[in-house]
């Protein structure tokens, strides 16, 4: 287990992180001014490459860039990946996380598994909407593009589509023998966030509450009895010109089977579901070959949730980086163990702010894609989300 910088070359830095004796996670970023289909055709070459010689197979691909280079990097993706001989791909989740430098693609995430151990899971349509592998006797679900746009529906407000995601989801979740009770990580990127989040968490605790996970309590509580997965919510146009779209990673499988699974508390920061966004703020997955850490977007937000520095980056860095450090710390992780990260700036202009403050805690190598990307307050600059392995 651990990173290693596979190709620095041209365009592209490809980093690797083996998670377990089948499991890592690839972070591709791009060099910046680089024509998108240039850029492109170097990410997946070295993406082909990498697969082949790891005997690997994608099971969570987000492509950030801007959407209006969607459609030529889609193309060079599925040329390059068909010409290497590599089958059954699922469409990727694009999101447009603009470069910090303007337009163009800005980078890749990837999650690999060992390739025999992987099958694609198809909606009631027959379309292809994710992957499913088996871990240890228990069974991992990872849908994309779940969306809820309809237009045979007289309404397509946001609020509506946010309920039809949720139901999607769980529809095709039961059709892999799981529930929504099940899940422990979703990705959801929103277009225009900060016109509708609120409309969005009253959409979202609404389904909760139908799925029987929604909280019923108030005051602190043991991480044990939580329910709610580990997410994400930031801003993010996609092609389809969904309101929102999310991917969702669960469980399947015997319980008995299943690996030691956790929501997680910050006694950093309240609760989010405390102030209505149904949300952990991260998810333990305690597998026998390694444990990760599913990191929730994290901003300065503090014990009692309010916003923190207002108008310092330096100090929103700072904060977050903090409270990144005591949610992992306390199952013996730290920053240096993050094998996977998406850093969300409001201001474009931060991204050199978080460049310094990153090296000085030693972490200028962190496998992150930045972006330009709104935040799900006025009042908050900078988001990061992402993934750490717990040292064995």
């Amino acid at each position: 287990m651990g990173a290693r910088t596979v190709n620095c070359q041209g365009p592209v830095t490809v980093r690797m992180t083996v998670t377990g004796t089948e499991q890592a996670y690839v972070t591709i970023n791009l060099a910046e001014d680089v024509a998108p289909r240039s850029a492109a055709e170097a990410a997946y070459r070295s993406i082909t490459e990498l697969l082949a010689s790891d005997n690997m197979r994608i099971v969570h691909e987000r492509i950030y860039g801007s959407v209006s280079v969607c459609e030529e990097v889609l193309e060079v993706r599925k040329r390059v990946v068909t010409s290497s001989g590599l089958t059954n791909i699922a469409p990727p989740s694009y999101i447009q996380g603009r470069p910090c430098w303007g337009e163009g693609l800005t980078g890749i995430c990837l999650q690999v598994i060992g390739g025999a151990n992987v099958r694609q899971i198809l909606n009631e349509n027959g379309v292809a909407s994710g992957y499913a592998w088996k871990s240890h006797g228990t069974e991992f679900l990872l849908l994309q593009n779940m969306h809820g746009l309809d237009l045979s529906s007289q309404d397509n407000s946001p609020q509506a589509q946010a309920a039809r995601m949720f139901d999607k989801t769980a529809a095709i979740l039961g059709g892999c023998g799981a529930v929504y009770r099940d899940v422990v990580r979703t990705w959801i990127y929103l277009s225009d966030i900060l016109d509708w989040y609120h409309q969005f968490n009253a959409a979202r605790n609404d389904r909760y509450h139908g799925f029987g996970i929604m909280p019923d309590f108030t005051g602190e509580m043991d991480d044990q009895r939580i329910a709610l997965p580990a997410s994400t919510g930031i801003e993010g146009d996609n092609p389809m010109g969904a309101a929102c779209m999310m991917d969702v990673l669960a469980l399947a499988g015997p319980r008995e089977a299943r690996p030691d699974v956790e929501q997680m508390t910050n006694i950093r920061q309240e609760d989010a579901f405390m102030y209505g966004s149904a949300f952990s703020r991260g998810a333990y997955i305690g597998e026998q070959d390694a444990a990760t850490i599913l990191i929730s977007g994290t901003a300065a937000i503090d014990e009692q949730g309010q916003s923190l520095y207002p108008g310092d980056i330096h100090g929103q860095i700072s904060r977050t980086l903090d409270n990144i450090e005591s949610l992992i710390g306390r199952k013996g992780a730290s920053l240096s163990d993050i094998c996977e990260a998406n850093v969300f700036l409001k201001r474009a202009k931060d991204i050199d702010v978080f460049r310094k403050l990153a090296a000085e805690r030693g972490l200028e190598d962190m496998p992150a894609v930045c972006m330009n990307m709104d935040v799900c307050r006025d009042d908050l600059l900078f988001e990061i989300d992402g993934a750490a392995i717990v040292p064995r």
